[in-house]
């Protein structure tokens, strides 16, 4: 079996060759195909898959240019139907400019001039901006015209394997179920399941937040992290938000109240990378799709077919079920079930121990009080308490 990593450049590819090695995969070199990008450039698709079988017929993974260049992927699928397909992404459009920009200049330091930088060979970084991502020559780095080209490719990739589901897997390494999604996808067991996070400049741990809820989360991660608080709540033990600075931290917004927690992120400066937690006691199948700056507690169970969006808080206890789709910013309080077949939207509170029934639509900006029950589609924002729950509050 082939596996093709088919995401651009600067989207945890790296970090992802080196699991597979590590779980005793055969890797192919990079050297040998970044010397094709010529080849490409020509459409010479043929040639490259010439290359594959004359001297990499016995190896499992590919990853990299020119796998991860755009349209490829298309004569890939054609020429090995069995391959599987992976598509690395980013959080956002920003997480991967920047990460980019960020390790050219820590590459090569002056990148003023790409051109002129020699990788491979002189001009070679300066074709890849100005060819394949489609940026001007006059600027190289131009913000809109790489992020155009990034959500470009992911999106013609989405649509090319969307009857394909079997053979292809889009997959963000910084979501913290990513192993248990590549077993599944891959039918396999992976005896080292620990992902280094390679080529990543290293940044510290941070949290927002200090009252009960970001004692508790500080108190299950295990290691120093740095707390950020409004700058009027800045002490000995607390940084003000406003001197956070997102070269230094990634950082966990541990708020309750999901408005406030997105306007938090929504004020943090460009670029800023956000983690997320799952506790260890946590039960998560491997088919669940969670959102970035998560945080999952202790003994919390996620059956199958879940998608989660970003920035969600389930705190001890929480059960949800089978397909669910669960939009931003959600926040479930301790003992809160989630039953099969939920559709949830974006800012919406669950009080401790409140259930819903199956089947049931909720949309935006709603709290569900605590012990309520919902037991039909919630249609208009507000605040609901009780069992049926009623509305007390637009």
């Amino acid at each position: 079996m082939k596996i093709f990593c088919i995401g651009f450049n600067k989207t945890a590819t790296t970090s992802l060759s080196s699991f597979f090695r590590k779980n005793e995969f055969l890797v192919a070199p990079e050297n040998p195909f970044e010397k094709l990008l010529d080849v490409y450039l020509e459409k010479d698709f043929e040639t490259i898959i010439d290359f594959i079988n004359t001297n990499f017929s016995e190896y499992q993974v590919f990853q990299d240019i020119p796998f991860s260049l755009p349209q490829l992927y298309k004569t890939l699928y054609e020429k090995y139907p069995d391959a599987k397909f992976i598509l690395t992404v980013r959080n956002n459009k920003d997480d991967w400019y920047y990460s980019l920009l960020n390790y050219h200049k820590s590459l090569f330091g002056d990148i003023s001039q790409p051109e002129k930088i020699f990788y491979v060979k002189e001009g070679w970084i300066h074709n890849l901006l100005t060819k394949v991502y489609n940026a001007p020559k006059s600027n190289p780095y131009d913000y809109t015209s790489l992020t155009q080209s990034y959500l470009n490719h992911n999106k013609e990739v989405r649509k090319f394997f969307s009857e394909k589901k079997e053979q292809f897997l889009e997959l963000n390494l910084s979501n913290p179920n990513s192993v248990n999604k590549l077993e599944k996808f891959l039918n396999v067991t992976f005896k080292h399941r620990e992902i280094p996070h390679l080529n990543k400049t290293p940044l510290k741990k941070a949290v927002f937040g200090n009252g009960g809820h970001a004692r508790e989360v500080i108190s299950y991660l295990d290691e120093d992290v740095t707390i950020f608080v409004d700058d009027q709540y800045e002490d000995e033990n607390s940084i003000a938000i406003s001197k956070f600075d997102p070269k230094k931290f990634e950082i966990i917004i541990a708020v309750s109240n999901p408005t406030v927690r997105r306007k938090i992120v929504e004020d943090l400066p460009k670029g800023t990378q956000f983690f997320s937690f799952i506790h260890p006691s946590a039960i998560i199948s491997g088919d669940v799709d969670l959102g970035n700056g998560c945080f999952i507690g202790p003994y919390c169970i996620l059956t199958t077919n879940i998608k989660i969006g970003n920035h969600a808080i389930l705190n001890r206890g929480v059960q949800i079920g089978h397909d669910c789709q669960i939009g931003d910013y959600l926040s479930c309080m301790p003992g809160v079930i989630l039953s099969g077949n939920n559709i949830i939207g974006d800012d919406v509170y669950f009080g401790a121990s409140s259930v819903t029934k199956e089947k049931i639509k909720i949309t935006d900006k709603v709290t569900v009080g605590l012990n309520s029950g919902v037991i039909k589609d919630i249609n208009a924002s507000g605040t609901y308490v009780g069992t049926p729950c009623k509305i007390i509050k637009k």
